[in-house]
């Protein structure tokens, strides 16, 4: 079933755009007095220590280390990916007093080997602003926590007014939103790049974007038939100081009979092949305040690279971050032939532990259908969920590639199982 893609509000790390919201989340907790120590609990620990404490003006964060979201340790990768989580920590401690880290006026800094600082530093820098550094002590300490290759604590800045009282913290009443959508241009933070590299791709294992939806002939809107698919995906970053990303995929959607709901496999005596794509080799990077993109995909003569695409925004709705990214596609298609057609993905991220399924996406598609199809102008849709294990996946799919698509029960393996793709003849299917 899928769940509702905006959720009341919850913690997030907020974008760093003018005018997002008029409302926003304002905290506070175990108030003595309006200027007393206001206490952030730590949820779930019982460790006898605050996530932050707000005095005055002045707000106190507990070390961070890179733990990983879900709770199995440490990020894998060393201390740029250490250095990375903990700064987003820190970034996600800061929302719940609706802050950034541009109100960061001191860190102080513990690194478990002073060798790692030249790699410490590169990645640091990417969360201020050049000119609006805070404050900062760097020293060496042997034990950190769990084996931690760094600990980072904060200072920050919280203006008076709009600190919520009470003995845990909630958020302020509700305000009609008024949302700044970013264009092309806007400014994307080296956080929120790392909220899409996450949410999309995930952070090393397989992902799988599981789809359901329809193909409609346009514009009389006449169901030709349902579909049903997933984009499987890893992500590899190759190097973690730098906003660089690579995505290795592979996706497929079938054709059900719109009142059976078979896998179509033949129509008037014409097959009908999945849309199919033995793989997608795709690279996201932070540059200029956009992420720029470019996909591969093909075998021998037919690969090819598109891009660079630097049309994707970001706002926020709530605590939930849109990402929308248009795709405008025009390019040969055989002799005196053109393939052209237009898609559109949002992707909602909403912050972990908030619904079961915090990654959706919503994909509408303007184009040609295939050929058993008549080749005429159609409009699909899916709506997508995504999970991180294929044994979740529907039943219905999961039968279909263990017994039609073996290829599509996992994402290539690194870049190498792409370039061996790219060079061996394509397998069945068809792909838009």
């Amino acid at each position: 079933m899928i769940r509702p893609m905006i959720r009341a509000a919850r913690p997030f790390p907020r974008l760093c755009l003018a005018a997002i919201l008029a409302g926003g989340l304002a905290l506070g907790a175990s108030a003595i007095a309006q200027d007393g120590p206001q206490y952030l609990p730590l949820e779930g620990n019982s460790t006898p220590y605050s996530e932050a404490v707000l005095v005055g003006e002045t707000l106190y964060l507990a070390g961070k280390i890179g733990t990983a979201a879900d709770g199995s340790g440490l990020v894998p990768g060393g201390i740029e990916t250490q250095t990375r989580r903990a700064l987003e920590r820190i970034g996600e401690t800061l929302a719940k007093y609706d802050l950034t880290h541009d109100a960061v006026v001191k860190c102080n800094v513990f690194l478990g080997d002073i060798d790692d600082f030249a790699k410490f530093n590169a990645v640091y820098r990417t969360f201020f602003k050049e000119g609006r550094y805070p404050a900062r002590t760097t020293v060496a300490a042997k034990g950190l926590p769990i084996g931690a290759a760094i600990e980072i604590e904060c200072i920050a800045h919280k203006p008076r007014g709009g600190e919520a009282q009470g003995s845990k913290p909630k958020p302020a009443p509700k305000k009609a939103s008024s949302v700044d959508v970013p264009t092309a241009s806007a400014t994307i933070t080296p956080q929120l790049f790392d909220t899409w590299i996450k949410g999309r791709v995930g952070t090393g294992d397989p992902v799988y974007w599981y789809s359901v939806g329809t193909m409609r002939s346009f514009p009389d809107g006449k169901l030709i038939a349902r579909m049903e698919g997933y984009d499987t995906a890893r992500m590899h970053r190759p190097d973690p100081a730098k906003p660089l990303a690579h995505q290795y995929n592979r996706k497929i959607y079938i054709f059900r009979d719109p009142e059976t709901g078979e896998v179509l496999r033949e129509v008037d005596g014409a097959a009908v092949e999945p849309i199919a794509y033995p793989y997608q080799f795709i690279t996201y990077e932070l540059k200029d305040g956009g992420i720029e993109t470019f996909v591969e995909q093909g075998a021998g003569d037919g690969v090819r690279r598109i891009g660079p695409g630097n049309q994707m925004s970001v706002r926020m709705l709530e605590d939930t971050a849109v990402f929308s990214a248009p795709v405008y596609l025009d390019f040969p298609a055989g002799p005196g032939k053109r393939y052209q057609a237009f898609e559109n993905y949002d992707f909602f991220f909403q912050p972990d532990g908030s619904v079961d399924q915090p990654n959706q996406l919503s994909w509408v598609r303007y184009g040609p259908a295939p050929e058993w199809a008549g080749g005429v102008p159609t409009i699909m849709r899916l709506v997508s969920l995504r999970s991180d294990i294929f044994d979740v996946v529907p039943e219905s799919l999961r039968t279909y590639i263990e017994s039609d698509a073996q290829l599509w029960r996992a994402p290539p393996e690194d870049l190498a199982d792409i370039r061996r793709l790219q060079g061996a003849e394509a397998p069945e299917g068809q792909g838009f």
